[in-house]
């Protein structure tokens, strides 16, 4: 049986994936897709919730019988104790933008989904996905069991 490898950023481990150091390699989509694009990766399944509409033929692990399913927003964090109107600004002009067709070619390009959150929805979105990733990297032996 061989090991798990974890690589502190994308590039080293796409970099040992296209050297053949790695058999197979789990990054995310932003990382692979240029490298899929130029033919040098396959994609062989999606630990997302749903298939990708760039790649309709790539399974989900949950297809394929793996109960994985990593979902990957971006956040952006204020300092504790932010006014709430300040909070509310910014949510504002984040939402505005995440609406945008400049914004959604950019995302669509990396392979990404629109998905806007709230502060208080992307807080229990984070609290739990941590929770759920931290679980799943200690039965696959990545990290110590939660205890």
């Amino acid at each position: 049986m061989r090991s798990p490898v974890p690589y502190r950023a994308s590039n080293d481990c796409m970099v040992a994936l296209l050297s053949g150091q790695l058999s197979f390699a789990i990054d995310t989509l932003i990382s692979i897709t240029p490298q899929e694009r130029n033919g040098k990766v396959r994609l062989l399944a999606l630990a997302t919730g749903q298939r990708a509409k760039n790649w309709p033929d790539v399974p989900t692990t949950k297809e394929l019988g793996y109960d994985v399913t990593i979902e990957s927003p971006v956040g952006i964090g204020g300092p504790a104790g932010m006014p709430a109107s300040v909070v509310q600004s910014l949510q504002d002009a984040f939402q505005f933008a995440s609406e945008q067709a400049s914004f959604r070619n950019v995302l669509e390009q990396g392979a990404l989904r629109p998905w806007y959150m709230p502060a208080n929805r992307f807080r229990d979105f984070a609290e739990r996905a941590e929770r759920e990733q931290r679980e799943l990297m200690s039965r696959y032996g990545f990290a110590k069991k939660p205890g």
